[in-house]
């Protein structure tokens, strides 16, 4: 009797472990399909859109009417999130020339939709599980599952962006230094950027290439070199092509401008690399009282003083 009565509390206890875990399952399902991430919000769509077109009167049958309230619901939450984490134009462009160089990279909205799906299931999976069993809820893991699902992506997102300002600065005065020689060769402005263009190969060469096919398409030169701005993002590309763009309205030699923003452009990276070299050795001092000198009280001072604990130094 008792054999069979702990078989059988085994048994329930994996049934509810087994229907916690289809719980967490569906309701990240949910929440990814709501907030459009993992492309199930787009199938969500192509399947609302089959029962319309399948129905006699385009109005779909029964199932429609939940796919609409779906729907909706994930359009709700897409503009609660748009609220809660306005866009940041620098950040888009940050993932976009992330993405254009293969490495993996999303959309903002799409990352923290991600994150948040996969809280909502870390959360699931170890609420559930305590629900079923009757034990208490792991309310310190819950809150660090919920507190990193918020603020994670809020972290990463700052570590793309310090990468692509970093990338940015170190090629923009290349390109800078690049089109200044063009232009005081005599070259024109275009002529200058498709060469800066073809010897560049980051983010700003990868704008300036699009800006050369737009000017070659017929767009005026002045939209392109903005646009070709807005697509790299940031300060300094912003500050560079309106300068070139204010010479240009006002009739100022090309050459002149770019000269001068390519030396300002090299005094500021040369005092970022000045201020890199200065912090250095506070840096090594961190490292040296963390890592070694731990080490080295253990190789010297431990052994006399476990010697003298135990009587016989």
């Amino acid at each position: 009797m008792g054999v069979e009565s702990g078989v059988l509390g085994v048994a329930s206890t994996l049934a509810r472990l087994v229907a916690s875990l289809a719980a967490a399952v569906t309701a990240y399902v949910l929440v990814a399909a709501l907030s459009g991430g993992g492309g199930e919000g787009d199938r969500l769509e192509r399947l609302a859109a089959r029962h319309r077109r399948d129905s006699p009167d385009g109005s779909g049958p029964g199932p429609v009417a939940g796919y609409g309230a779906l729907l909706r619901g994930r359009g709700a939450v897409r503009e609660w999130l748009h609220r809660a984490f306005p866009p940041d134009e620098e950040v888009e462009a940050a993932l976009a020339a992330r993405s254009r160089q293969g490495r993996p990279a999303r959309d903002p909205l799409g990352v923290r939709v991600w994150a948040l799906s996969a809280g909502t299931l870390a959360g699931l999976s170890l609420a559930l599980p305590s629900l079923a069993t009757g034990r208490p809820l792991p309310l310190a893991a819950l809150g660090l599952t919920a507190a990193a699902a918020l603020a994670g992506p809020g972290f990463w997102f700052r570590y793309v962006l310090a990468q692509h300002r970093r990338e940015v600065a170190r090629e923009l005065t290349r390109v800078a230094e690049i089109l200044t020689l063009g232009t005081e060769s005599g070259l024109g402005l275009i002529e200058a950027v498709r060469l800066a263009a073809g010897l560049s190969g980051g983010p700003v060469g990868r704008a300036l290439r699009l800006a050369v096919a737009e000017m070659d398409a017929g767009r005026e030169t002045v939209p392109a070199l903005r646009a070709a701005a807005a697509r790299v993002g940031g300060h300094a590309m912003g500050l560079f092509v309106a300068s070139v763009v204010q010479g240009l309205e006002l009739g100022t030699p090309v050459a002149r401008v770019l000269r001068a923003q390519a030396e300002a452009l090299r005094s500021r990276r040369t005092q970022e690399l000045e201020a890199a070299v200065g912090a250095l050795p506070l840096r090594l001092t961190v490292v040296t009282v963390v890592l070694f000198l731990p080490a080295l009280l253990v190789l010297t001072v431990l052994p006399n003083l476990l010697t003298f604990l135990q009587g016989s130094w």
